[in-house]
């Protein structure tokens, strides 16, 4: 049986806790610290126990705030405690539609698409026999994605140039690839524009006559 994405948090906040030698008491006054009272014993207790209403549904769920806050305090990145890597095989990224972990972690943070052939039920169109626009699921995914894939592009492209610039090199061929350095990412600052998205500054150590 898999779990769901709530299981699965709740889980792994425990376990971190555990890991960490810290009591519930303990990472509800780590919340509080962090501006977060709610966050308090009672509530981690039924975070983490999954504790049930009457009408069978979790007493306790956790806010997207609530998961920073818990992350922080636990010393974990957020998207490892609904998508643990190396600790479950298969998460539900969806109700009812069990995937690999490590490629749910990746839909979730853009770097692919959503890693299932499951197609959403929706209101059928009569005329065409296909639910509504669920027709093709990943329709105008890299659009959504783009603010995603065009910051890591931009930074990755600044961690090679970098790289390029490393070690001792002539005064003059330092500055031409500083140069291209700056053409090619200020062409990925006007991607960035054409998609309606601020972009990133150039770094100051890339930009010409700057070291």
């Amino acid at each position: 049986m898999h779990s769901t994405l709530s299981d699965v948090v709740a889980e792994q906040i425990r376990k971190r806790r555990d890991a960490l030698g810290l009591t519930r008491e303990d990472l509800a006054k780590r919340c509080a610290d962090l501006g977060v009272s709610e966050l308090s014993y009672g509530a981690i207790t039924n975070i983490e126990t999954g504790r049930k209403t009457k009408e069978g549904t979790r007493r306790r769920l956790v806010a997207i705030d609530e998961l920073a806050t818990l992350a922080r305090a636990l010393q974990v990145p957020p998207a490892l405690l609904v998508f643990p890597v190396g600790r479950l095989d298969q998460v539900q990224a969806l109700p009812g539609d069990p995937v690999p972990t490590t490629a749910a972690l990746a839909w979730f943070t853009g770097e692919q698409r959503y890693p299932s052939a499951l197609t959403p039920k929706g209101e059928v169109d009569e005329r065409t026999g296909i639910a509504e626009w669920y027709e093709d699921p990943e329709r105008g995914w890299e659009e959504g994605a783009a603010p995603l894939l065009l910051v890591r592009k931009f930074w990755d492209r600044v961690e090679a140039w970098r790289g390029e610039l490393k070690g001792r090199l002539p005064a003059d061929e330092r500055e031409q690839r500083k140069a291209a350095a700056v053409d090619e990412l200020e062409a990925l600052q006007r991607e960035f524009r054409l998609h309606g998205l601020t972009p990133p500054a150039v770094p100051d150590d890339l930009t010409p006559g700057e070291d």
